[in-house]
C-alpha cells in the first residue's frame, strides 16, 4: 500500500466558543464518550475465576495471577502479580490529527495502566479506515499507523497483533482514520489506588497540558476548532513515574485525565461521601484533553513533586472534601455537582438504549 497517494491532513484554527460553564460541564459529562460505560460491560461476566480485583469502570482492569506468587518480584505481601488491562479509542483524536491523535490514543491506554501502578508490556491493535484508494482518506491512515507505532516504540511496547478493516465506506462518507488498541502491563500484587476520592488528601494534576482542545469533547459539544494538543516529548518516563507515585502508600486516588479532560476526570472521581474544591485559570485547563496526566489524591504531595522533578509538571488543583460535592471554580465562575448530579449525567447510554 506504500505506492498509494497520501494527503496529510491540515491543523485547524483556533476558534474558540464563548460557552456557559454549567451547560459545558454538563454537556461533556453527559456525552456518550464520556458517560458511564457500566450498561455495556454489565452484559458480560467480567469476575470468570473470581481473579478480578479491580473491575472495569476504573482506569484498567486488573486480574489476580495468584499462581506467581513465589515468583513475583518486588512483591511484598506474596499476592502475586496483577495484570492490567485497558482498552480505547478516540475517532475524535484521530480526526483532528490522525498522526498526533493516535500517539495519544497509545499514551492514554498506558497512562491507565500506570495510574493503577502497573508497568505497560505490550499491545494489540484493530486500525480501521474508509477507502485507501482516495489519497486524502490514505493520508489519515498512514498517519495513525505511523503515530502509533512512534509511540508505542517509545513506551516499549510491542504490538504483537491486531488486525486491519478498510473500505469502511458510506454515502455519509468514510469513517474517520480510527485505530482502536489494547494494551496490557504488570505489577506485584494487585491492589490499586481507586478513581475515587477518600476525601482526605490534596489534589494534585500531574503531567504536562498541552493547552489546546482539538479533538476535544468540549468542542464537540459546544462548537469551535483548534489545534490537537501537543503530546508530551519523554512519554516513557513520564507512564514509569506515574507508576511509581501510583504504587506510594502516601496515594488515595488517581484517574487519568483524557475524555473531557479535568472536568471529567473530576466527576469520575466523586463519590457520594467524598467531594473537591477544584480551581483552574479556564476552560481550556479544564477541557483540555492530553494524554499521559493523572489526577492524584494524596497525603505527602511534596513526595509526588519530587518523584516528577525533571519529568513533567505537577500543579495544585485543591483539597478533597468529605461534602460529596465538587465545587469547580474557573476564573471567576464556579460550577457544584453532587454525586447524585454527576451519576443522572452519566446514564445517558442506559438512558438510550433500554
Amino acid at each position: 500500500m506504500n505506492d498509494l497517494d497520501a494527503v496529510d491532513p491540515e491543523s485547524a484554527e483556533r476558534d474558540l466558543p464563548d460557552a456557559d460553564l454549567g451547560d459545558a460541564v454538563e454537556a461533556v459529562i453527559a456525552n456518550p464518550n464520556t458517560a458511564s460505560k457500566r450498561w455495556v460491560y454489565r452484559q458480560y461476566d467480567h469476575e470468570v475465576g473470581l481473579r478480578t480485583a479491580m473491575k472495569p469502570g476504573d482506569d484498567a482492569a486488573i486480574m489476580a495471577i495468584r499462581e506467581t506468587a513465589d515468583t513475583a518480584e518486588n512483591d511484598a505481601d506474596g499476592s502475586g502479580t496483577g495484570l492490567a488491562i485497558s482498552s480505547g479509542a478516540n475517532p475524535n483524536w484521530t480526526t483532528a490529527d490522525p498522526y498526533s491523535g493516535a500517539r495519544a490514543v497509545a499514551l492514554e491506554n498506558a497512562t491507565n495502566i500506570a495510574a493503577k501502578g502497573a508497568t505497560p508490556l505490550a499491545a494489540v491493535n484493530c486500525l480501521n479506515g474508509g477507502n485507501p484508494e482516495k489519497p486524502d482518506v490514505y493520508g489519515g491512515f498512514k498517519s495513525i499507523v505511523d503515530g502509533l507505532a512512534e509511540m508505542c516504540t517509545d513506551l516499549s511496547t510491542p504490538v504483537v497483533g491486531g488486525n486491519v478493516s478498510l473500505y469502511n465506506d458510506s454515502e455519509a462518507g468514510p469513517i474517520p482514520p480510527t485505530p482502536t488498541l489494547a494494551m496490557i502491563g504488570t505489577k506485584a500484587g494487585y491492589d490499586a489506588p481507586p478513581a475515587a476520592f477518600s476525601g482526605e488528601g490534596e489534589l494534585l494534576v500531574v503531567g504536562d497540558a498541552g493547552d489546546a482542545l482539538g479533538g476535544s469533547e468540549y468542542l464537540a459539544a459546544m462548537g469551535g476548532s483548534d489545534a490537537f494538543p501537543e503530546l508530551p516529548a519523554s512519554p516513557s518516563d513520564l507512564v514509569a513515574t506515574i507508576a511509581e507515585v501510583a504504587r506510594a502508600e502516601s496515594t488515595l486516588a488517581t484517574h487519568d485525565v483524557s475524555h473531557g479532560g479535568l472536568a471529567v476526570a473530576l466527576a469520575e472521581l466523586l463519590a457520594a461521601d467524598a467531594g473537591a474544591d477544584v480551581a483552574v485559570d479556564d476552560a481550556v485547563t479544564l477541557f483540555d484533553e492530553t494524554p499521559g496526566r493523572v489526577v492524584v489524591e494524596t497525603t505527602d504531595p511534596e513526595s509526588v513533586r519530587a518523584a516528577f522533578d525533571g519529568v513533567a509538571a505537577v500543579e495544585s488543583l485543591g483539597t478533597a472534601t468529605d461534602d460529596g460535592v465538587l465545587s469547580l471554580t474557573v476564573g471567576d465562575e464556579t460550577v457544584e455537582l453532587d454525586a447524585d448530579g454527576v451519576a443522572k449525567l452519566r446514564q445517558t447510554i442506559p438512558e438510550t438504549l433500554d
